[in-house]
């Protein structure tokens, strides 16, 4: 089996023998999901699944943007914080993947945890 890396711009061959990482880039939770997202979250779970039917270790990485423009934008047209309305549409969002048993990542990446990094990466293409 043959997949594209986005690392590499090619088409590689799978083995099965090595760990094998997925990433999907996750909602931004500020409105409700749609079948849109389900039709990403399934693509993305049934090769997670095949893969590791083939016996492959698979860690499947999803990322949650928990702070953006349109968050704080539909924050303030709630009268809400920017955190609590992504907690409860983040909520939302995994009970719908639940209910059509599209299986969680392995881990969730949230953007808040890596501010300190975004604001070094923007620093360093800022002084190049």
């Amino acid at each position: 089996m043959q997949l594209y890396s986005t690392r590499t711009q090619e088409k590689e061959q799978v083995h099965l023998d090595r760990q094998i990482g997925i990433y999907c880039c996750g909602i931004t939770p500020y409105d409700t999901t749609h079948l849109g997202h389900a039709f990403t979250f399934l693509h993305v779970d049934v090769l997670a699944r095949l893969l590791r039917r083939l016996g492959a270790k698979v860690t499947y990485v999803q990322n949650l943007t928990d702070v953006d423009d349109d968050l704080l934008k539909k924050a303030r047209e709630l009268g809400t914080g920017y955190k609590e309305l992504a907690f409860s549409q983040t909520e939302r969002f995994l009970a719908d993947l639940h209910a059509i048993n599209i299986s969680e990542p392995d881990r969730y990446v949230q953007a808040t945890d890596h501010i300190p990094e975004m604001v070094a990466l923007i620093r360093s293409l800022l002084d190049a």
